[in-house]
């Protein structure tokens, strides 16, 4: 219910108010090199005590509604041979794909990520480690990087880890992805893991090449 939401989240109460004439506090101001990196290292701190934070307010709002949030959303993942990684609602075409797989015998699974800052690299890692290969779905691009910025991110998380690790770009600008295309991703993936294809480490969905044909999936 409204109230019940209305009471989980509470009321706002800032800590300091620019009108407080009696205690005027400075916003937006300029920090010289004195202080500078004491600044940037307190932001640091607090991105890192965020993470219990998170687990927290996502378990107390699970016994309320009964959907627990936390870093990330695992689908069919346990047993998975092949599995995508993404965000965004794109991930929801993505859980259509993998009961598709699913039924077709190809065990595909997913994670959808909830929180990109700070990154739960540890736990990513714990979720993926027993997944033989790995496909990340990035709907951005870092030019002059080889993969996105999800796909580096998940890539140092798994450092070490013997598993095959690939990259697709894929919705720039709002264009759409479907069930299929993705499916094609995950196919390619694992033929790629198994030694039957070869994937760059930065691959594409529904770009349009000579001819109009999709390149690479």
């Amino acid at each position: 219910a409204d109230k019940d939401a209305a009471a989980f989240v509470g009321e706002y109460k800032p800590a300091t108010s620019l009108l407080n004439i009696k205690k005027p506090v400075t916003v937006g101001s300029l920090v010289l090199p004195d202080f500078y990196t004491e600044c940037r290292w307190q932001q640091v701190e607090a991105l890192r005590r965020s993470m219990q934070v998170i687990e927290r307010v996502g378990a107390e709002y699970g016994k309320l509604s009964g959907r627990a949030y936390g870093f990330y959303e695992k689908y069919k993942l346990d047993d998975a041979e092949v599995a995508l990684v993404g965000l965004g609602s794109a991930m929801g075409t993505a859980k259509v794909a993998v009961d598709t797989l699913r039924q077709a015998g190809v065990k595909a699974g997913l994670l959808k990520l909830r929180v990109f800052r700070p990154f739960p690299a540890e736990q990513l890692k714990e979720a993926l480690k027993k997944v033989p290969a790995v496909a990340v779905l990035d709907r951005s691009i870092s030019y002059g990087l080889e993969g996105g910025p999800l796909f580096n991110e998940i890539r140092s998380a798994m450092y070490g880890c013997s598993g095959y690790l690939t990259n697709f770009i894929y919705g720039l600008g709002g264009r759409d992805v479907s069930p299929d295309d993705i499916k094609n991703a995950v196919k390619a993936t694992l033929d790629a893991s198994r030694g039957k294809a070869k994937l760059s480490v930065m691959n594409t969905i529904g770009l349009r090449g000579e001819g109009g044909k999709p390149v690479c999936v």
